[in-house]
């Protein structure tokens, strides 16, 4: 049997879903960004941000546990020895600062650890193990501020684009390709292994206001793109090529189109 005739016989056999289960929702939006436990720095005026090997933040008893790096640089006293020394003597108030980021290396989200003091600090060492040395930390803060990035306050918006002018979309999915089932004989077996690449339809929705452009633009194949904006700063650019226009509903606040397109070529800010 077939992969798609068994998918439509499992389908058939299964009972409606009453709650679909997965990503749902904003969860499945182009647009969201998910912080990853392996993207973010935490560093003060004295303390380098890459010797912090790991961190553990207590809110509630206003703790931070920290696994910092001792790296040895030519001439150069040991980062976390001079940091520790400078906390200790109390020369000034010591402020933590953590930062999470994107995978494009733009800041999310930020906290300020303000009058860090120490309370432990120590390190093991076994002469039956070959790990780098670390120096395990704690310390305490007196307050924490929190600051969004002002990159995530101004929310990313979809743009249809022509040549001349472009209009603002909401757009469900960026665009998505597909693999038909290439079926391969071998003596007594049979096999299926992806084969021909086709891009799937588009589907988005224009207001009332600028639906007329669309559907000239779209009806007469005038070629377009999708670009997602970050106000007038144009971010990425999915160019479609062959695009034709499927069909389009009218509602009574806004236009919902599905096109069609042939290729994609795409590109970010400043790629050449």
């Amino acid at each position: 049997m077939k992969v798609k005739e068994l998918k439509e016989q499992i389908t058939k056999e299964c009972k409606p879903a009453s709650r679909p289960m997965g990503i749902m929702g904003e969860l499945a939006s182009p647009e969201t960004v998910f912080v990853r436990q392996f993207r973010w720095t935490l560093e003060s005026k004295l303390l380098k941000p890459e010797v912090v090997q790991k961190l553990d933040v207590d809110f509630t008893n206003k703790t931070i546990d920290m696994h910092v790096l001792e790296i040895v640089t030519t001439c150069q006293p040991i980062n976390v020895h001079h940091w520790l020394d400078a906390v200790k003597r109390k020369d000034h108030q010591e402020n933590l600062t953590f930062t999470t980021y994107d995978g494009c290396g733009n800041a999310l989200y930020q906290y300020v650890f303000h009058k860090v003091e120490l309370v432990s600090d120590g390190f093991s060492f076994d002469y039956s193990k070959s790990d780098i040395s670390v120096r395990k930390i704690r310390v305490k803060y007196d307050e924490a501020s929190y600051e969004l990035s002002p990159k995530m306050k101004q929310e990313p918006t979809w743009h249809l684009a022509s040549k001349n002018s472009s209009i603002p979309i909401k757009l469900k999915v960026r665009p998505t390709i597909d693999f038909e089932e290439t079926e391969i004989n071998f003596l007594n077996a049979k096999a299926w292994v992806p084969g021909r690449a086709a891009w799937l339809s588009l589907e988005f929705e224009t207001t009332k206001a600028d639906s007329n452009h669309a559907t000239v633009w779209l009806a007469c194949g005038i070629g377009v793109s999708l670009e997602l904006r970050e106000g007038n700063k144009v971010l990425e650019t999915w160019e479609l090529n062959g695009t034709q226009l499927k069909k389009y509903t009218v509602e009574e606040d806004s236009h919902k189109y599905e096109i069609l397109y042939d290729t994609v070529k795409y590109r970010k800010e400043n790629d050449a």
